[in-house]
């Protein structure tokens, strides 16, 4: 039995991402504030409607997933960290510490918090472990606007680095890479091309990908994720580009 969890996963790159593994014969569980409807109606493909930034309920739902599966009956066991919120945007002393609050919780802290409980639920198995991070080139490169958005990123593509030289010594131990999808045509382009001047200076540019049909198809990057999550050489500890698995 193979099995995959996904984040973010009732639309853009997560929505692809459960639908591409759900074509490859995996177990998909799928994790997000709203529920497709028609990847729901998929055989072996469920949905959970969980608010990641619930901690709480966060790890409780993916606890109860793992625990409902006998791990002696898993080749693999996967878990893809697609949830993620560019808001919000502006300059720092301009930014609502709410909204503050909400972004580092579910770029950074939910996905430590869900990792810690995938790999305390598989500790000792002989499972095949492996988790794919989402981050983004922001996490290399200061964007004026997006101080909340680019630290998170960091933050997470270190947190990846860490767990990957941790579970190294670990007997059977789980693997994990960051995985950058560079710009793709979603909900999420098109917010930030919604933003203002004084919010995002780099606004001209982003539109610009959109006029020069320069997104890609989430489609497309989630085939390339795939590939990277199933590889036979697995890029531990690795921040990879979508461009490496690309046909």
């Amino acid at each position: 039995m193979k099995l995959a969890i996904v984040t973010g996963a009732s639309r853009g790159l997560g929505a692809s991402v459960v639908e591409t593994l759900h074509q490859q014969g995996f177990i998909v569980h799928g994790l997000a504030r709203s529920i497709s409807e028609d990847l729901a109606n998929l055989e072996n493909v469920y949905f959970h409607q969980v608010d990641l930034t619930d901690l709480s309920l966060a790890e409780k739902t993916l606890k109860t997933i793992l625990q409902s599966i006998p791990t002696s009956e898993l080749e693999c066991c996967y878990l893809v960290q697609n949830a993620g919120l560019v808001t919000p945007i502006g300059p720092v002393s301009t930014l609502n510490g709410k909204d503050i609050e909400t972004n580092v919780t579910l770029n950074l802290t939910a996905p430590i918090v869900l990792a810690n409980a995938f790999l305390q639920q598989l500790e000792g198995t002989q499972t095949d472990k492996r988790m794919v991070h989402v981050t983004s080139g922001a996490a290399q490169t200061p964007v004026s606007g997006w101080s909340n958005y680019s630290s998170t990123k960091a933050g997470l593509n270190m947190f990846t680095k860490s767990v990957s030289a941790e579970q190294a010594s670990v007997p059977n131990g789980a693997q994990a890479c960051a995985f950058d999808p560079s710009i793709m045509d979603t909900d999420m382009q098109a917010l930030i091309r919604s933003s203002s001047q004084e919010q995002f200076a780099d606004i001209e540019r982003f539109v610009s990908f959109k006029e020069r049909d320069m997104l890609r198809p989430p489609s497309v990057v989630a085939s390339a994720l795939v590939k990277c999550l199933c590889a036979s050489t697995f890029p531990d500890g690795e921040v990879v580009s979508v461009d490496r698995y690309l046909d």
